[in-house]
């Protein structure tokens, strides 16, 4: 018996994620979008993962520039997390990058002044897997002194992390 397309897609919506802008390219080629499909794959060497739609220009902008950035978006930029999403009309491809501050971080990628966190990657490659591409990024460079709450959805809605307040005891 297989899950359906539908029955995963709800049961995604509730897998709490960080929300970050992908980006690539330069001016006035720059291409980004909104991801929640981030997470590590490897400390040494240090590589990053991100699924995107193999449709999309920021996908075929990071497979063309070779270098990209994943900006880890804070509870204050939730208006650059739809704009990036396509969820704001009328702006697209390097008219986005006019919304937040936006400069070249050293492997020449697009990366966000005020991120959380940003890696700076250099693709390693890029495995198809059904509608989109899962790219591997090694990272080259790490910034981010933000100390407000990173961006989360779950459910369809944005919101921000709280902790508990329940003394837990260390776990290494």
């Amino acid at each position: 018996m297989t899950c359906s397309p539908d029955d995963f897609r709800a049961a995604m919506r509730r897998f709490p994620s960080g929300v970050a802008i992908v980006a690539a390219g330069s001016a006035p080629h720059r291409a980004g979008m909104t991801a929640t499909a981030i997470c590590s794959l490897s400390a040494d060497p240090p590589q990053v993962l991100a699924c995107l739609n193999r449709l999309s220009s920021t996908c075929r902008a990071v497979e063309d520039a070779r270098f990209f950035s994943i900006n880890l978006l804070a509870t204050s930029q939730l208006a650059l997390a739809r704009i990036f999403a396509g969820l704001e009309g009328g702006v697209s491809a390097d008219q986005k990058f006019t919304a937040g501050v936006w400069r070249l971080g050293v492997t020449g990628a697009p990366i966000l002044e005020d991120a959380v966190l940003t890696f700076e990657c250099a693709l390693v490659t890029a495995h198809p897997a059904s509608t989109h591409n899962i790219v591997i990024g090694e990272v080259r460079h790490i910034t981010g002194e933000v100390a407000e709450d990173a961006l989360i959805y779950r459910s369809g809605v944005f919101g921000r992390w709280t902790g508990l307040a329940v003394t837990q005891p260390h776990l290494s």
